[in-house]
């Protein structure tokens, strides 16, 4: 029914249903419902004659080719029908670089790539999508479920999901974890509908409208039925049917009329709630001995099954051939005592029986699924318990030595699945625990691919078991194999006490260098984003390195850091830098090895070891001359790009750095590379060079390329970068608080707690400067509590996080004239170059810094701030010769400050025209009011109150149009005599006009909202959840 309401408004319904037998395996119920989806668009295309239909199949063409036309090979694993649309594409090999991902970023690839799977059938239709039975589903589904309910760019998704909520009371069960955690996101985005068991009168108006018959008669008999079974609606329907089978409940066709003997009812059957033994009976009344040991062999293989496959088990235990430690006989007698010597049963003809019966249906003529989940459990409790295991081991065993290699692989999670229940039976068989070992391995690999951690854990427990005695001597590489693939799933599950007793396992051995690269890689990733504490995981790193012949001193003097830059520099004598793009590739492995830790390390060690960062970045530089370029270059040069750029000066040779570690990327197809490449060049190399906008918009390719390929940090840290750059060249504030607020909310989704810290400063000042808090001096608000922030960054070493925190304490500080403050602030960040590299801040910083020098020279008469003031013009000189666009304005104004303090009245003037000219120019308005109000003050200062009012005015405007509202109220209140009562209506005027064109955009932005009335509703409420009471 809900299926014909969707698609009878032109939607898309799927639906998918988690299997209680097969519940290690994972993605089962999404595997099924788009691969169905994917199947009924192509089924729609080629038979619909709507040229609207058409239409939007191929827009949804379009929107798979460009979501994730590229990365597609990924998921036809999981939904083999995409290949509709893309053909057969190549799948990763262990070589290709994509492959190469760790695999916690290869999770968030593949939860993105999902995501925009689903994103480009929503685009033109609803889709809804129907979840069954969750209270089985697989930890990776659970999370999947999650990722698509919580992704708010998708507003034309519905998921209804039904689960037994009396399988689901325990707070620990997977799935009411997933739901509290989508309710601590969003708690109005879940809404639930519990279905009760039926009352009397709604199962005597079932049995009324059954048996065409009034109520008034059928109510002794629906007393009788609600008794019975309590009114489970499951098992009033099979009880009818056993009533009806037994003769007690049937049709007269003299009377044309149903007819039943209620005393006989009671006398008949027994009080039960429990569908199960219902159909048990029915079961055994219904069908020979033969057919109920092919249904239970049906019941192994779940929910779903072929019935070649229960052929091939039952012909397998049905002949004569030799168990372990077993003498000669049949395989199958061991399960079933009478059964018949060399017989195997004619299965088409039982499940056809079985068919006819309504216990099983038939989709397709060869594929059979149990028409409910509780025929399944009733068939599969026929089995004596403790044959069980036996019997699904042996079915394992069957399938495994009739399937050929490649039905082997697409059924790998089935056959591992069984052949694990019996493991017990093989520990006498050398050959086949080793093959079964084999087979849980590449299952946990398979399950590795597609982010299913929980289920990969399982099979390398059970490899843990099946490894033998002194395993670590006999099959050093299976053990390695087996132990680091578990650290990594646990790593991944965030198990730290299961994934650091693999590493000690795996460090205790007396193994090379080489072969513990993988467990010392994890070790170091654990520390910095599990636990959060880079020395440790720079302790491990250095410790890795030096057993790969690589030191470094944990102290390292300034000498050392001239004696390396000085050797790079000769090294790069004569050579042309641009050839680096083609040079020769690194090929030795040990070096390889080493560049991969020394490259985790940049980052770490960036925002907590500068003197190292320098060192590492400098001898991965000598490496990639001295031995050859590998895709670990392309970091290695932008980062020695950073140290020309903002640590030397040299500008011109460190865009060209920066030029050479693109070009890398390329060459290596190094996709994992990419986003954190792109982050380090736009914000930090090629920022130098090119106007503002630009280094957003690459910031912004640089968080999508990140999310593409799952590497979230990195993804996070440029839209961070992005939103940053966005308010520094004076994008409007509403536009960048919104940015914040967005980005907020995708870090919290993806648990980026390091990366917040960094946003919540930003986010502060523009709602301090909008005039969202009490007091604007202070990074104290709905977002952020300043002192606490400081304290963290005190109690983790975080100088950079530190020193960006006090650059918007400067700012606000200034522009509210604390200037005691300001200077209390710039004395504390001068080290603001060596922590915080990214040229924009860079900038602001000097800006913000010279300013403050020059305000407080001239009122204090201080030679100290003059002199720091002319350093930093000095400074700003220096970049705007090497061609920092962005500088220019930035010079005028402090040239403009220095003819202040020198007294050159003109001079002064036309700088400060100059500065606003060219702040105007490259669309900095917040610098253009900046420059109009110091213009403004110094005339108040000179005497000429006309040009004052002037410069005052204009620069109330942009601040006000910047939407700097506390700001622009500020002045008016700081300059309310000589902006008086003529002048100032006209003032508040251009502003309340202003204020009343945004009112404007925002009434037009809500108005638009309300012209989707179906997305918006969706969007509220995205799913519901069907409790179900069986």
């Amino acid at each position: 029914n809900l299926c014909s309401t969707v698609s009878a408004t032109n939607s898309f319904f799927v639906s998918g249903k988690f299997d209680q037998m097969k519940q290690s395996e994972p993605y089962t119920a999404f595997v099924t419902a788009f691969d169905r989806l994917c199947e009924i668009a192509v089924s729609n295309e080629k038979s619909s004659a709507d040229l609207r239909e058409q239409s939007s199949i191929l827009a949804i063409k379009s929107a798979l080719c460009s979501n994730i036309g590229s990365e597609s090979a990924l998921l036809t694993d999981i939904i083999p029908n995409l290949s509709l649309f893309f053909g057969n594409q190549q799948k990763p090999s262990i070589n290709d670089p994509s492959a190469s991902i760790g695999y916690k970023t290869a999770k968030n690839r593949f939860d993105f790539l999902l995501r925009q799977f689903v994103r480009s059938f929503c685009g033109e239709k609803t889709l809804v999508l129907f979840l069954d039975d969750l209270q089985w589903a697989d930890v990776a589904s659970l999370e999947l479920l999650e990722t698509l309910v919580l992704d708010r760019n998708n507003p034309g998704l519905l998921i209804i999901g039904s689960y037994r909520d009396n399988e689901v009371h325990d707070k620990n069960h997977p799935l009411t974890r997933c739901l509290h955690g989508i309710n601590a996101q969003n708690n109005e985005i879940i809404s639930s509908i519990p279905l009760q068991n039926l009352d009397l009168k709604t199962v005597n108006r079932f049995i009324a409208d059954l048996l065409n018959a009034t109520a008034d008669k059928t109510v002794g008999l629906a007393d009788i039925v609600h008794k019975k079974t309590h009114g489970n609606i499951f098992a009033v329907i099979h009880f009818l049917k056993n009533i009806e089978d037994e003769g007690i409940l049937s049709y007269c066709i003299g009377l044309l009329k149903w007819k039943w003997n209620e005393d006989e009812i009671r006398s008949k059957t027994s009080v039960t709630d429990n569908v199960a033994d219902i159909l048990k009976s029915k079961i055994n009344k219904k069908l020979s001995a033969e057919e109920r040991r092919v249904l239970q062999v049906a019941s192994c293989l779940g929910g779903t099954f072929d019935s070649s496959s229960v052929f091939s088990v039952m012909d397998k235990l049905c002949s004569k051939e030799k168990t372990i430690g077993a003498k000669s006989e049949q395989i199958g007698s061991s399960i079933w005592s009478n059964l018949q010597p060399n017989k195997t049963p004619n299965v088409d003809q039982t499940l056809n029986i079985c068919a006819e019966e309504g216990l099983i249906e038939s989709y397709d003529g060869l594929h059979y699924r149990f028409v409910h989940d509780q025929i399944l459990s009733a068939a599969f409790s026929l089995i004596p318990q403790d044959k069980r295991a036996l019997l699904q081991f042996q079915s394992g065993q069957a399938l495994l030595e009739s399937m050929p290699d490649e039905e082997i692989e697409k059924n790998l999670f089935l056959l591992v699945n069984l052949l694990n229940h019996g493991f017990i039976f093989i520990f006498g068989d050398n050959e086949k625990r080793v093959q079964l070992l084999t087979l849980n391995l590449k299952a946990s690999i398979k399950a590795m691919k597609s982010s299913a951690f929980g289920s990969a854990a399982t099979y390398l427990k059970i490899c843990k078991h099946l490894l033998g005695d002194d395993h670590w001597h006999n099959d050093t590489a299976l053990s390695l194999d087996v132990f680091s693939t578990l650290a990594k799933a646990e790593f991944c599950n965030g198990n730290m006490k299961e994934m650091e007793r693999c590493l000690d396992e795996i460090f205790d051995q007396n193994l090379s260098i080489k072969e513990k690269t993988d467990a010392y890689s994890i070790k170091i990733s654990s520390f910095y984003f599990l636990r959060g504490e880079p020395v440790n995981a720079i302790d491990v790193g250095l410790e890795a390195l030096s057993q790969l012949g690589v030191k470094f001193g944990k102290k390292i003097s300034k000498l050392v850091l001239a004696r390396e830059l000085i050797k790079t520099k000769h090294m790069m004598k004569g050579l042309c830098i641009m050839s680096l793009s083609d040079h020769f590739t690194m090929d030795d492995e040990n070096r390889l090895l080493a560049m991969n830790i020394m490259d985790m390390l940049l980052a770490i060690t960036y925002g907590s070891n500068q003197a190292l960062f320098v060192l590492i970045t400098l001898k991965t530089v000598q490496w990639s001359v001295s031995y050859g370029v590998s895709k670990y270059s392309s970091m290695a040069f932008a980062c020695y790009g950073i140290l020309l750029c903002s640590g030397m000066g040299d500008v011109a040779e460190g865009i060209k750095f920066g030029k050479v570690s693109m070009s890398l990327l390329e060459r290596f197809s190094a996709k994992d590379m990419e986003s954190k490449v792109i982050l380090a060049n736009s914000a930090f190399v090629s920022a130098w060079a090119e106007p503002g906008y630009l280094t957003h918009k690459h910031c912004l390719r640089g968080y999508e390329v990140g999310m593409q390929t799952g590497d979230i940090t990195w993804a996070m840290l440029n839209i961070k970068n992005g939103t940053e750059i966005a308010l520094i060249v004076g994008k409007p504030l509403s536009y960048v608080e919104e940015e914040c607020r967005s980005c907020f909310k995708v870090m919290h989704e993806y648990k980026q707690k390091h990366v917040i810290n960094w946003l919540l400063p930003v986010w502060q000042f523009v709602l301090n400067l909008m005039g969202y808090s009490n007091d604007p001096t202070i990074l104290s608000g709905s977002m952020m509590q300043q002192e606490d922030l400081l304290k963290h960054c005190d109690e983790n070493e975080e100088r950079s996080l530190r020193n960006s925190i006090t650059l918007y304490r400067l700012w606000v500080a200034f522009y509210f004239e604390e200037f005691d403050l300001a200077g209390t602030l710039v004395q504390d960040i001068q080290d603001m170059n060596q922590t915080n590299r990214a040229t924009n801040i860079i900038w602001r910083c000097a800006l913000l810094q010279g300013l403050t020098a020059f305000t407080l020279a001239q009122r204090n008469k201080s030679r100290k701030w003059k002199a720091h003031a002319i350093k930093i013009t000095s400074k700003v000189q220096e970049w705007v010769k090497k061609g920092a666009v962005n500088c220019n304005h930035m010079l005028f104004l402090l040239e403009a400050e220095m003819a202040v303090l020198k007294g050159e009245k003109e001079v002064a003037k036309q700088k400060y025209d100059a500065a606003i000219t060219a702040s105007a120019l490259i669309g900095f308005v917040h610098d253009r009011a900046l420059s109009n109000e110091r213009a403004g003050k110094y005339m108040i200062q000179s005497g000429d109150k006309y040009l004052a009012f002037h410069y005052l005015s204009v620069a109330i405007q942009l601040y006000s149009r910047w939407g700097a509202t506390a700001k622009a109220e500020h002045m008016l209140s700081k300059h309310k005599i000589l902006l008086n009562e003529d002048h100032t209506p006209v003032i508040n005027k251009t502003i309340e006009r202003r204020w009343s064109l945004l009112a404007l955009k925002e009434k037009s932005a809500n108005i638009g909202v309300e012209l989707h009335p179906r997305r918006r509703s969706f969007m509220k409420r995205r799913l519901t959840m069907i409790k179900r009471y069986e």
